[in-house]
């Protein structure tokens, strides 16, 4: 019989937040990672005390065979087993040239509570050694522990559901990234073609140009060098009689 265990992080709210966008706001949202699973919220657009309302689930793998008497943050002393909660400031709506990062909080499993009993607590951000974070977020944590062998009648879905609805959310976002670089990238290329067509367009009239200049300027300035190139001949030869002439 084995056993799988699953990690819901229900991400309430988040106050006093740094303002990040230059105008005195941010526009928070929350990354969640535990090891290879991360999920995010939607951004709250110029918010310092976002209210999101939003639930994650993790998976913790591999199974384990099921054994009662184990206490279940007894089960993990691993890195991955660290959830990372990070708030950041979304650039889309205020760019700035500093971090994007609101604070973080990592809690090891200790910190989840069975399905049922959790309790809504607010924890302080961290401070990064160079800058001063401030802000708590509130967060329920609870575990849960299924049996694989129970039939498809008893087994919850609310967790699965969940999970498939941040992961499709998340690959959406993703699409949406990707589909704008890809849309930006096209557009810069299309962009400088069409500043190569107008280059070689605006090139043969942009010689003629600058070779009716070039040939107007040489007209006056090569008869004052020529005047010039006189003068100063001649002054050179009347001072070298001159001296002749004292010899």
């Amino acid at each position: 019989m084995v056993t799988t265990r699953k990690l819901r992080v229900e991400i309430l709210d988040a106050r006093n937040l740094m303002p990040k966008d230059g105008f005195g706001s941010s526009s928070p949202y929350v990354v969640v990672r535990f090891g290879s699973q991360e999920y995010k919220t939607q951004t709250k657009v110029r918010d310092l005390n976002p209210v999101w309302n939003e639930t994650l689930s993790f998976e913790i793998e591999p199974p384990l065979p099921n054994n009662n008497s184990v206490k279940f943050f007894r089960l993990n002393r691993r890195r991955n087993d660290v959830i990372s909660v990070k708030v950041k400031h979304d650039k889309r709506h205020g760019p700035t040239r500093r971090s994007g990062d609101l604070g973080e909080v990592c809690l090891d499993l200790k910190h989840f509570m069975e399905r049922g009993e959790e309790v809504l607590r607010y924890y302080p951000l961290k401070r990064s050694i160079f800058k001063n974070m401030k802000g708590h977020i509130g967060l329920k944590l609870s575990y849960k522990i299924e049996d694989q062998s129970a039939t498809p009648d008893h087994v919850p879905l609310e967790q699965e559901t969940m999970s498939i609805e941040e992961g499709r959310r998340t690959n959406q976002g993703n699409e949406k990234s990707t589909s704008l670089q890809a849309f930006i990238f096209c557009y810069a290329l299309l962009l400088w073609r069409h500043v190569l067509d107008f280059g070689a367009v605006l090139f043969p009239y942009l010689f003629q140009l600058l070779k009716r200049l070039g040939l107007v300027i040489f007209s006056y300035v090569f008869p004052l060098l020529k005047r010039l190139g006189i003068g100063i001949c001649s002054y050179i030869i009347q001072f070298s009689k001159r001296l002749l002439n004292l010899t």
